[in-house]
């Protein structure tokens, strides 16, 4: 059976080995020679079909090469007369040593890796981004408050240099120094780490450099500007270039990592919280081999971490414990041939699945077996996930991801090199492909969404299950039981009980649902079966609106002295409560007789526009709301005007209007939709909104549940309800998940 999968052309040329990231966020990273390709997955349930679509943004690379050495005309002289002929050919193609040779090639816009932080790291609990490039520079991209671009946080090479400037007093001394400042790979560690003193939070990132020397940056979050980093370890665990990075992700080993050279020579690093480094090689043979790739991978079996290496066609496992606060190596396997001729160029292990590709464009799953310490093989399987492009070129993989539950697995070929300098250059020589892993697997996927709903995991880190989930109900081939059983019953005070993470799965599923409503006989059924399902969905809202309020008065009541705005949030949620007739569905846990003390008499808000006094929560459509869905298909225009809401279709382009004030129109971006149903679903469902009596409206901030009147507001990336900005929220210590939506969990922009 051929394999299925989805393509993403890019216009850039990728040189780099192990040119893919996918982050705990989910959120791709591409490294090309001109720029970092940066694509969000997304899990909306307005999408339609298996393949996931991906919000596409990029970081260019800086336009002056970084370069170690500046030396003037009588410096050059002077290095001339002082080195042998031998000392000097090297100077001259030694790219580190001598960037100005090179600087026709484009050397400073060449990407060749970068890495993920761990979850939580801006202010808005998301990934940032390290990067590095040919002329060594590892620098740290972020995106500040709630902006959704990418910028230069910091440059670390600079900040390396001005510490350890480069010394040019003779050919050796220059040369040690550029090698202990020039970098060549990097790694995130892959948790967030607390001092012990102050409690604040920080991460490691480790760079590798020339010299053969590991800096350990602290990197303090969230990260703001480049005072939050600084040096505090400087190992070196062997004499030779770094090729190959790899932490170890276990929960039960705090800060290990391992280290591959040039020479083929392997270590392993291990960290305690002071920093003091502990070095134990894995491999002191210099085989000459270089070590292309790494990865740990836990066996929860025989209770250890097996170091997985590539060298040449060879894959190779080290099986490492601690013991006594020791790293030791337990045992190893043998040398296994794999499938591939060419070097490797990317491991990845997640949730159990372990897969390496290789520059000959194979892409292999591995597996272990063993019935103890003293018995490890591997084996290693190309025909499942073996991806053909096309037959006319010949294609080299040059990294590969997995999602985090290993339901998608992505890719990164590019076209050969080209040797005739007549041949017509291809004008897309990059391509991305998205592969369905779970389609070629023999995973019981009934129960894997079963055992998911049970367990704590927050929906924003289980994008790919959903994505999955929602093209396989809307196929009617699976379903949570539970889900449709509470669905099917669907009793408000019982479903009021739930726990939070529970009504948004409840939540998701339904609105899966309302996407694919099947056909019926009269219009007046399907519009019958159409207002029951919204009617549900929107009983759901207000139970989880419910659920987080309570949760916030609970903490907000066991905290700290309260505020006059405390009070005033503290009101405005109970009003809302009351409203929504929510007290009897809910557990217990709050009364408005318990609340009395905290509440104020709530001020009617008054509109921004008009200053008149805005009434009362509508279940209208907002004026101003971007609605839009990412997915393939339908362009829309949204052109607001001074009319009743209307709906007009005139072929792939629909025209949106509503009233917003009088004399003015406003023009949005083109947006892409799904399909008409979905631009239906959106206007039914959006109903948190409030009115002045000149029918002025505003969002309903669904942290505080006060009308977003302020110019500056946030929106959710998925379901588009409107929040506050984060700089108000921060001043309400007991608001719980600032940057997630109180709906649907995903992320507030």
């Amino acid at each position: 059976m051929a394999t299925k999968f989805q393509i993403e052309h890019y216009s850039s040329f990728t040189s780099a080995k192990e040119a893919l990231s996918w982050s705990d966020n989910d959120e791709i990273v591409l490294c090309t020679d001109e720029a970092l390709h940066i694509s969000k997955f997304h899990y909306a349930s307005t999408q339609r079909g298996c393949v996931p679509s991906l919000y596409k943004t990029c970081i260019v690379q800086e336009k002056e090469p970084f370069k170690l050495v500046l030396l003037d005309d009588e410096n050059i002289e002077k290095m001339k007369r002082n080195v042998s002929d031998a000392e000097l050919n090297g100077w001259c193609v030694d790219r580190t040593l001598n960037p100005n040779l090179t600087s026709s090639i484009g050397i400073g816009k060449s990407f060749c890796g970068a890495s993920w932080s761990p979850t939580g790291a801006d202010q808005c609990e998301r990934c940032i981004l390290a990067s590095l490039s040919t002329d060594h520079r590892v620098a740290v991209y972020s995106r500040f408050q709630s902006d959704n671009k990418w910028k230069k946080a910091c440059d670390l090479s600079e900040i390396y240099l001005s510490q350890h400037p480069i010394q040019k007093e003779d050919f050796s001394t220059l040369k040690r120094t550029c090698y202990q400042a020039a970098a060549v790979v990097i790694d995130w560690s892959p948790e967030i780490y607390k001092e012990a003193d102050t409690s604040r939070k920080y991460s490691v990132l480790a760079v590798g450099m020339k010299s053969g020397h590991i800096i350990l940056w602290k990197i303090y979050l969230p990260f703001l500007s480049e005072t939050e980093c600084q040096i505090v370890a400087t190992v070196l665990p062997h004499c030779s270039v770094p090729s190959a990075f790899s932490w170890c992700s276990s929960k039960g080993v705090f800060r290990m990592f391992a280290v591959g050279y040039l020479d083929g020579t392997v270590s392993v690093v291990q960290m305690d919280s002071d920093f003091a480094c502990q070095v134990t090689s894995v491999q002191d043979e210099k085989d000459l081999m270089r070590v292309s790739c790494m990865c740990w991978v836990r066996c929860e079996k025989l209770q250890f971490d097996l170091l997985f290496i590539n060298k040449e066609s060879y894959i190779h496992a080290y099986a490492i414990d601690v013991i006594d606060g020791k790293t030791k190596v337990v045992c190893q396997t043998p040398y296994t041939l794999a499938e591939n001729t060419l070097p490797g160029t990317g491991f990845c292990h997640r949730d159990g699945v372990i897969v390496m590709s290789s520059a000959d464009g194979i892409i292999q799953r591995l597996t272990v077996d063993g019935t103890d310490e003293k018995n490890i093989s591997i084996s290693c399987l190309k025909s499942s996930y073996s991806i053909s492009i096309d037959d006319i070129h010949h294609w080299s993989c040059q990294g590969i991801a997995l999602s985090k539950h290993a339901m998608f697995l992505m890719a990164v070929y590019r076209s050969s090199s080209y040797y005739d300098h007549l041949e017509i250059k291809m004008r897309n020589p990059t391509k991305l492909c998205i592969l369905p892993t779970y389609q070629h697997s023999v995973v019981d996927l009934a129960e894997v969404f079963n055992n998911w709903f049970t367990d704590e995991t927050g929906l924003n880190e289980s994008a790919d299950l959903l994505h999955v989930y929602r093209a396989e109900l809307s196929l009617e081939k699976i379903h949570i039981s539970k889900v449709v059983e509470y669905l099917t019953q669907f009793d408000p005070v019982i479903l009021g009980h739930l726990p939070l993470r529970t009504l948004r799965i409840i939540r998701f599923h339904l609105m899966c649902q309302c996407q694919s409503i099947p056909k019926l006989d009269s219009v007046e059924e399907e519009q019958e079966k159409e207002k029951e399902e919204m009617s549900k969905l929107n009983q759901i809202n207000d139970l989880i609106c419910g659920q987080y309020i309570q949760n916030c008065v609970t903490k907000a009541i066991n905290g700290s002295k309260f505020t006059l705005q405390d009070r005033q949030t503290i009101s405005a949620m109970v009003q809302f409560l009351e409203q929504r007739q929510l007290w009897d569905k809910l557990p217990s846990k709050h009364s408005p007789n318990s609340l009395t003390e905290h509440l104020l008499e709530v001020e009617p808000w008054k509109c921004a526009i008009c200053e008149q006094d805005i009434l009362e929560c509508m279940s209208t459509m907002k004026c101003g709301a971007l609605y839009f869905s990412e997915s393939r298909g339908l362009h829309i225009n949204f052109n607001i005007q001074l009319t009743s809401p209307l709906l007009q279709l005139d072929d792939t382009i629909l025209t949106i209007s509503c009233t917003l004030i009088k004399g003015k129109t406003v023009m949005y971006r083109p947006i892409l939709f799904t399909s008409l149903l979905s631009v239906n679903y959106h206007l039914q469902e959006e109903n948190y909104s409030c009115t002045c009596p000149n029918g002025h409206r505003f969002g309903l901030c669904l942290k505080t549940f006060k009308p977003c009147c302020d110019l500056q507001y946030r929106t959710c990336s998925l379901c588009r309800v409107f929040y506050v900005s984060l700089e108000s929220l921060n001043k309400i210590s007991w608001i719980q998940d600032m940057s997630k939506c109180t709906l649907c969990d995903g992320q507030i922009i």
